[in-house]
């Protein structure tokens, strides 16, 4: 074999050593980067794709709290979660809460606690969870604030109560499902087996529209055994409200006081 020949081969081998050897380098700097997204998104600190995985109330906890201002962050429930505080969502950020594919997780409230707060400028959407608390327990389901604003996209707000439990009032008896002194769009998804003295399902002081779901099987002590609309604007392009109850006659499904 020639010089020249010699040569060539060795500048082939040395080319392929170093191809592969580059290829190695790409393989395990991207094994790394996954392990490292991966663990991140399923401890509540991933927020770089606006996309969080939680399992246990310190994540979502964290999710929330690692949110950025005015960024939409979608946090997705891999189990159900029990609390043992209301979890708030903060002005200006803009948290979806759903679950893992092919599931309905639950978010389960705290005895005489609120399971979901949202405070002004603040933005919840649920779509595909279940809000409630365990039965026996006191607590609302969500409480949205004045300059808050809640979606209702999918999943349930049921099993709630905001009535009174060893002389103790959460929320003075409103809302059981819902109360709302914000903005409240309901579009699919269900409000149902919810009590309070009034606004069983649905308690609104604010401004709250119906496009769909279904507001059914709520009970009022009182009044406004599905909605007890308050002085506020309530407007259904859809959906339904039947099936619930009330004591004060007339009442059962919606009752507007003014």
């Amino acid at each position: 074999m020639s010089v020249v020949s010699k040569l060539g081969s060795r500048n082939i081998y040395h080319r392929i050593l170093l191809i592969v050897s580059l290829l190695i380098v790409v393989l395990v700097s991207s094994f790394a980067v996954y392990l490292f997204v991966a663990n991140d998104s399923f401890d509540g600190t991933n927020n770089s794709n606006g996309v969080v995985y939680v399992k246990s109330e310190g994540e979502l906890v964290k999710a929330i709290d690692n949110a950025k201002m005015d960024v939409s962050v979608m946090i997705i429930f891999d189990n159900d979660i029990d609390l043992t505080v209301t979890i708030t969502i903060p002005a200006h950020k803009n948290i979806t809460l759903t679950s893992n594919i092919d599931s309905t997780f639950k978010l389960v409230g705290a005895d005489y606690k609120s399971t979901l707060f949202v405070q002004t400028d603040g933005i919840l959407i649920l779509d595909g969870i279940v809000v409630t608390h365990k039965k026996g327990c006191e607590g609302r389901g969500v409480f949205v604030s004045r300059g808050g604003q809640l979606f209702l996209l999918s999943g349930k707000i049921c099993g709630n109560a905001a009535t009174s439990k060893d002389s103790i009032y959460v929320g003075d008896g409103f809302g059981g499902g819902v109360d709302n002194q914000g903005v409240f769009e309901m579009h699919g998804g269900e409000i149902s087996g919810n009590i309070a003295i009034d606004g069983g399902g649905v308690s609104n002081t604010g401004t709250f529209t119906m496009y769909g779901g279904e507001i059914s099987g709520n009970k009022a002590y009182w009044s406004g055994g599905g909605v007890y609309n308050w002085n506020g604007v309530f407007n259904r392009y859809g959906g339904t409200v039947t099936g619930n109850s009330a004591s004060l006659k007339n009442s059962n499904n919606v009752y507007n006081k003014t």
